[in-house]
This record gives C-alpha cells, sequence and structure tokens, in this order.
C-alpha cells in the first residue's frame, strides 16, 4: 500500500 511505500522511503531519507 501506498502509505507503507511511503513510510519506508521517509525512514530512509530520515536515515541518510
Amino acid at each position: 500500500n501506498d502509505l507503507r511505500i511511503g513510510f519506508e522511503v521517509t525512514m530512509y531519507i530520515a536515515n541518510r
């Protein structure tokens, strides 16, 4: 689901 992908992307970016 899109929200799940958005969350994963957000966490990925935040981890940079």
